[in-house]
Formats: structure tokens, C-alpha cells, sequence
């Protein structure tokens, strides 16, 4: 999958593995046309991780996003070493933890409550 950005989008968070990057190549042999780097991660996710960037930090999901989807998109966070987006993907998953927990039925919710009182 092929994506194209600029370097200020890729270089919001300045400690990220993708600004590294950049830098990295800003020192190396100079080019008149844009830089093409291969990274080797799951392009679907990736998506997600730029749109994070080039909002400024505001993550934007599917209105409803399961757990597993969070779960590996914060791999990708915890990868590109973008620890403020995997505390958005963090609190995310504690909202669909949340939301399922309200939506299983008043005896579910009462069997949960008995159990945590148990310990």
C-alpha cells in the first residue's frame, strides 16, 4: 500500500519512529524529489496512524471499532513510538470495554457486581 504525506504531518511528534526517520534522512545524500521509504507494517493500520498525525493528535475511528482493531492499532502506535496516541487508543478501548459492559443486561451487570464484591 502506498501512501504519501509531507514531513510536517510525519514529524508532529518529534520522539516518533517516523520523525526519526525523516531527520534521518534529511542528513543523508541530498535529493531533488521526494524521499520513498519502505516500512514493513500493516498499511490498513498505518491509515490510522497518519490520520492521527495529520489531525494534531485527535484520533478519528469508526463510529464503533472493536477491541481487537483497537488492540492492534495501538501495536501500531507502540511501533511508530507514538505514546500520546496509544493513551487515545487506551482510553478508547476502555469506552467499548464500557459500552459493552452497560449493554450485556441488567443480569450480567448484576453478576459482575456480585462477583467484585466476592473479592
Amino acid at each position: 500500500m502506498l501512501t504519501d504525506s509531507n514531513a510536517a504531518a510525519v514529524t508532529f511528534v518529534e520522539e516518533s519512529f517516523l520523525a526519526g526517520l525523516v531527520r534521518f534522512s534529511a542528513g543523508a545524500a541530498a535529493t531533488d524529489g521526494p524521499r520513498v521509504f519502505f516500512i514493513d507494517r500493516d498499511g490498513l493500520m498505518f491509515r490510522h496512524v497518519l490520520n492521527w498525525l495529520r489531525n494534531r493528535g485527535r484520533l478519528v475511528l469508526d463510529e464503533q471499532p472493536s477491541e481487537s482493531f483497537l488492540e492492534a492499532l495501538r501495536e501500531e502506535a507502540e511501533f511508530f513510538a507514538l505514546d500520546a496516541m496509544a493513551r487515545d487508543i487506551d482510553a478508547a478501548v476502555q469506552r467499548v470495554r464500557a459500552k459493552r459492559w452497560w449493554s450485556a443486561g441488567p443480569a450480567t451487570c448484576e453478576a459482575a457486581r456480585k462477583r467484585d464484591k466476592a473479592f
